[in-house]
């Protein structure tokens, strides 16, 4: 889920812009079941905003606006939240930044009280817009320096320096102390990622041999390959466009060694990739802020599997379904506390002061009275990552849960 200029971000989806305004529910997303519905909400609506790129030319990720519309219905069902039913409308930017804003002031306009994002290159053109309305910005991809420092920024995914940290972290937790990484140019944050990567593998242990920035869509990788398998590379941390990866791939296994390990950001694989790669990504490394949604051992993850199938049948279902599922999850926890009006201040309120709030295992409890321990970016919160290995379809951890890659964190 990456593309040039936004590889720091991965690949998201897309939807339609600012329209599909609906409200829903069924049994408790906070306790996660689907169970009988209870008596409808009869208090006025709870409006919220799903927004990402849903749906574009390039990248499309719908799978977290249709996660949070069936999380919100499953609340519903089960009675709303202290009476009150949520409403969703979803805004797709299209990856273009006018209609993002456009989003943005829809939000405030539609006096929804909190904007649920998953993934969008455009948050510098939606942040402003929604901090000078007090509208909590909750669960998104954090990718660029707004979405890491504006104070009503509260992302669930640190892409550029927790995620990528982890990639090179990984790789010493399945034995490869010496790592090339592979990585597209992809301007002013390409350095970014590649102190990132090396940050994480230098923290369990291990060093970089050897940097290849390529150029865009390359026909072939095997000298990029061959150069990192030279310079005693066992294993290669790939930041590529997912449209890259068959290549990068067929020459690694026709490389002097077609065993090399290849290491990757989880956020840049959709499960329709994973399934067009097959088994040639066998083995494969993945770091990623939350789990996958093929681990129903953590049974929330069945939970949501159930409700995405019953209130959204057909829906695609990646890693941006749990984002948006755990998203629900907090705003849920959020408006529970609320004893007084409802409204964007008071949602943002308590979004300020969170402390060990709960995704039901999703994600690492979250904390947002103190600023975040990544550098320059304060409202990173969440520096843990699972360390995956995808084999057969199937994505199961190989470090011991999460594990924390931001050294002196």
């Amino acid at each position: 889920m990456v593309a040039a200029g936004m590889l720091l971000a991965t690949a998201a989806c897309g939807s339609s812009s600012s329209n599909a305004s609906s409200s829903t529910t069924a049994a408790s997303a906070g306790s996660g079941t689907t169970a009988a519905s209870a008596a409808a909400p009869t208090g006025s609506p709870i409006k919220i905003m799903s927004f990402g790129q849903f749906q574009a030319t390039n990248l499309s990720y719908p799978e977290g606006q249709t996660s949070i519309d069936a999380a919100a219905k499953s609340i519903n069902a089960a009675g709303g939240i202290n009476g009150h039913p949520l409403q969703v409308e979803a805004c797709n930017d299209q990856g273009d930044p006018n209609i993002a804003a456009q989003c943005a002031r829809k939000a405030v306009s539609d006096n929804d009280v909190a904007v649920l994002g998953s993934y969008s290159q455009n948050a510098a053109q939606v942040l402003p817009i929604l901090q000078a309305a007090n509208i909590a910005y909750v669960g998104a991809t954090a990718q660029s320096v707004v979405d890491t420092t504006s104070p009503v920024s509260f992302p669930l995914e640190g892409l550029n320096q927790v995620v990528f940290g982890g990639v090179g972290y990984g790789a010493t937790l399945v034995g490869c102390k010496q790592a090339g990484i592979l990585i597209e140019n992809y301007g002013t944050t390409t350095p970014l990622a590649i102190q990132s990567i090396t940050a994480g593998i230098e923290l369990g242990g291990g060093k970089i041999v050897k940097v290849e920035n390529t150029g865009t869509n390359l026909p072939d990788y095997s000298p990029a390959i061959s150069a990192i398998e030279s310079a005693g590379g066992k294993c290669v941390a790939t930041i590529m466009p997912p449209d890259q990866i068959a290549e990068v791939f067929q020459a690694m296994r026709q490389s002097a060694n077609p065993s090399i390990t290849m290491i990757n950001a989880q956020d840049t694989f959709s499960t329709q990739l994973l399934q067009q790669l097959g088994s040639t990504a066998n083995g494969m490394i993945l770091s990623s802020s939350t789990y996958p949604p093929t681990y129903t051992t953590l049974p929330e993850v069945p939970k949501l599997l159930a409700a995405i199938k019953k209130y959204e049948p057909g829906a695609a279902i990646s890693q941006f379904s749990i984002q948006g599922w755990a998203s629900v999850l907090l705003v849920q926890d959020v408006l529970k506390g609320l004893s007084g009006t409802i409204d964007a201040a008071s949602v943002l309120h308590g979004f300020e002061n969170l402390t060990n709030a709960s995704t039901n295992g999703l994600y690492p409890p979250l904390t947002t009275t103190s600023a975040g321990p990544v550098s320059g970016a304060p409202r990173i919160f969440l520096t843990k990552v699972l360390v995956l290995k995808y084999q057969n379809g199937n994505e199961t951890p190989v470090s011991n849960g999460f594990v924390n890659v931001i050294k002196g964190s």
